[in-house]
């Protein structure tokens, strides 16, 4: 029997964002060395994504729906304020990281 999968494309470039930008400020504190590896938030993105689907067990007649947000986000309907609050609560640039994403 096949299944439908769902997987929000939101929340896992926010939570590759976040340990990109988490790994990214050990390095500049010296916490870690500079010649640390911080994979790309791409990278990050695809395993996150294959993590998901295995631990979902998809088989090949199933259907996967990645579920991407562009301008119109449906988190903004339940917090309007997101993209200020979320710049003011942490130091990573999410406006900017959210300008590159869009390719604005």
């Amino acid at each position: 029997m096949s299944k439908v999968v769902i997987l929000d494309g939101g929340y896992l470039t926010h939570s590759a964002v976040t340990q990109w930008g988490s790994t990214q400020k050990k390095i500049l504190a010296g916490i870690l060395p500079k010649t640390f590896f911080n994979p790309p938030v791409g990278y990050t993105f695809f395993q996150k994504t294959l993590g998901l689907l295995k631990r979902v067990g998809v088989n090949k007649d199933d259907t996967i729906i990645l579920a991407l947000d562009k301008t119109k986000s449906w988190r903004k309907k339940f917090y309007p304020c997101l993209d200020e609050q979320t710049e003011v609560l942490t130091d990573i640039g999410w406006l900017y990281l959210k300008d590159v994403v869009e390719k604005k």
